[in-house]
């Protein structure tokens, strides 16, 4: 939801009316899962490593590992291996 809204600030997506109503539209009909950052999340973090690096999509990785949960709208999670200890 955040990147959504710095995308669209950035003027890299287009989003009518604006962001807020229509993530609110979107929730609303949706059924979404939460995926809190937490210490479980943090620790699978320090065993991926994606191809560019970004923080974000690490977290957002490892989130998804910890949660069992499917990343999608990016080619930079085709594939997500958490390395080995």
């Amino acid at each position: 939801m955040w990147e959504v809204g710095h995308l669209e600030r950035k003027g890299r997506l287009k989003i009518k009316p604006n962001v807020t109503e229509s993530l609110d539209r979107t929730l609303s009909v949706i059924p979404l899962r939460e995926a809190p950052f937490n210490f479980a999340v943090a620790s699978q973090a320090c065993r991926i490593h994606l191809p560019r690096g970004d923080p974000r999509d690490v977290f957002l990785a490892a989130a998804a590992v910890v949660f069992g949960l499917t990343v999608s709208g990016s080619r930079r999670f085709r594939t997500i291996e958490p390395v080995a200890n």
